[in-house]
């Protein structure tokens, strides 16, 4: 069973190999084979899945990074709170391009299987935030 710290360092490299990098096949390291995305089930399962939502995610913003703000765990999970930036060049969920340079907040969860895969994940994204950018709804204020 790998160490609360070495599923933190998988969880950078994901972050960092496969979002910043474009390192799509890092997703055959770091998820099982059969791992969830359990709140959104519409995900393919494993690596696949993951590849699908950066190809979503880089259409839309092909100078997206992200940076990790804070990153703590317990046993065999690890939660991680990062930021993520992008211009809004291709069209996103519907949304035809703005060319606006926007920045939202993220958390993930990550549970890891004995070994040292990410079995499952949660993620919740500030959707208000990127529509706010991006001017499909308004900011108050």
């Amino acid at each position: 069973m790998p160490s609360l710290e070495e599923n933190k360092a998988t969880v950078r490299h994901f972050m960092e190999a496969f979002w910043n990098q474009r390192n799509l096949q890092v997703a055959d390291e770091v998820f099982a084979p059969d791992a969830t995305a359990v709140n959104d089930p519409s995900t393919p399962p494993g690596p696949e899945g993951q590849r699908l939502a950066a190809s979503t995610v880089f259409s839309g913003f092909p100078d997206f990074q992200v940076s990790i703000e804070k990153l703590v765990g317990e046993g065999n999970k690890v939660a991680a709170y990062y930021t993520r930036t992008g211009t809004h060049e291709g069209s996103f969920m519907g949304i035809a391009p703005t060319g606006k340079k926007i920045s939202w907040t993220e958390m993930g969860l990550f549970h890891f299987n004995e070994d040292g895969k990410i079995q499952a994940s949660w993620f919740e994204t500030d959707v208000m935030a990127m529509m706010q950018q991006m001017g499909v709804i308004p900011s108050q204020g």
